[in-house]
């Protein structure tokens, strides 16, 4: 869901949640998003509860925790030895599209977009296991062509 608010007299947006929870609210911010038919404040939005500081003006330690977003400043793992392994030694065209999702989640991590990079990461995860599984299924196939071209020498 998009959001739109007034801050110092600027209106921004649109924005995601987790990116208005990053920003110093106060009960009083004007906050509007899609659905709603006027501006309310953003102590009026049940998803901001424990981001907004209380009326004394501090936060607590859980209300910070509350507003931070999860790992959002751990690069991901792009498992690209993983990635080429798998095109060598199990499948290489699942192996070719894990590598390809790996060099997208390096990207992504040096650009600092740390939730795609996460959503690439698990991508190449995803294609690491095909590849295992379609190697695993035609690894007998393999092995019967081979003893078949070997005897038939």
């Amino acid at each position: 869901m998009s959001y739109w608010i007034i801050l110092n007299g600027v209106r921004l947006g649109p924005m995601s949640l987790d990116d208005l929870k990053r920003l110093p609210l106060s009960h009083d911010t004007p906050v509007w998003q899609n659905g709603m038919e006027k501006w309310t404040t953003a102590g009026e939005i049940p998803e901001l509860e424990g981001c907004i500081p209380p009326a004394e003006g501090h936060r607590t330690a859980s209300a910070e925790r509350a507003c931070q977003p999860v790992n959002d400043d751990k690069p991901a793992d792009n498992y690209f030895a993983w990635a080429l392994l798998a095109t060598v030694c199990c499948c290489f065209i699942t192996g070719i599209v894990a590598l390809v999702y790996s060099s997208k989640t390096s990207n992504l991590n040096a650009a600092g977009d740390y939730a795609a990079a996460r959503r690439a990461s698990q991508n190449t995860m995803t294609w690491l296991i095909i590849s295992l599984v379609v190697g695993l299924i035609g690894l007998p196939f393999v092995m019967a062509f081979q003893i078949i071209s070997l005897l038939s020498v």
